[in-house]
């Protein structure tokens, strides 16, 4: 990685880490399109309810994420970019209906 794509990946990281976004949102694409493909990147997601937590726990192990169930309603996913970028595109939009909100997490901070 060249020293600019470190600086433009540290850049994205600090504009997005800890604030919630919607599966579909640009700031989300952009700061996927900031890391490699095979990066792990790690994500607090939030839902409304715990029953939208069970299914949001579902759709993401079935898409490869590793997930930990930090509370009814926050879940801790880890995965490469590339498991990532591949279910926002095909689920973003449903989980935008179901009012799933993302947060990226620094490394060691997915809980």
């Amino acid at each position: 990685m060249s020293e600019l794509d470190t600086i433009m990946e540290e850049n994205m990281v600090c504009a997005t880490v800890h604030a919630q976004h919607a599966a579909t949102a640009t700031t989300i694409r952009a700061y996927l399109a900031a890391h490699r493909p095979d990066r792990i990147l790690s994500f607090k997601i939030s839902t409304p309810s715990a029953d939208m937590g069970d299914w949001c726990e579902r759709l993401l192990a079935d898409a490869g994420v590793s997930i930990r169930r930090t509370s009814p309603m926050l879940i801790g996913g880890t995965a490469s970019g590339q498991v990532w970028s591949k279910l926002l595109v095909e689920q973003g939009e449903l989980m935008d209906r179901h009012s799933i909100q993302l947060s990226p997490a620094r490394p060691g901070n997915a809980s």
